[in-house]
């Protein structure tokens, strides 16, 4: 009996432990934006067979996002480089990208080269 008294005193010690365990916790860290501050969301239009606006300026960390507005399909490449390169674009579906780096971007429709378009990145 004895034995008993000592397992239900050593299981009631170990409950209360636990619960008092879950009383000290503190509340979870805030998770970090994943929007880093003064970034912008821009957005391009591809609509008529061209990029509209042609030409835009942006700042490092900004994100570009462009919608295709064209019964045509679309397929955005970089020029030179590979900083832009999208899948095909049926109409109604974007493609959007982030600009780490200072520089000038000129892409074009790689399935209609006469469009083109040019990103600066300040």
């Amino acid at each position: 009996m004895r034995n008993i008294i000592l397992c239900i005193a050593l299981i009631l010690i170990v409950l209360l432990a636990g619960c008092q365990a879950q009383q000290t916790i503190t509340a979870p860290t805030p998770v970090q934006s994943t929007i880093e501050a003064g970034a912008a969301a821009k957005s391009i239009e591809i609509s008529n067979f061209a990029f509209n606006p042609e030409e835009i300026n942006v700042k490092v960390g900004d994100t570009i996002t462009w919608t295709n507005m064209d019964s045509a399909m679309h397929r955005l490449a970089s020029t030179s480089g590979n900083e832009i390169m999208s899948d095909n674009l049926q109409k109604g579906q974007s493609y959007s990208h982030k600009f780490y780096t200072a520089g000038t971007f000129e892409y074009e429709c790689s399935l209609h080269p006469s469009m083109k378009g040019k990103i600066i990145v300040e």
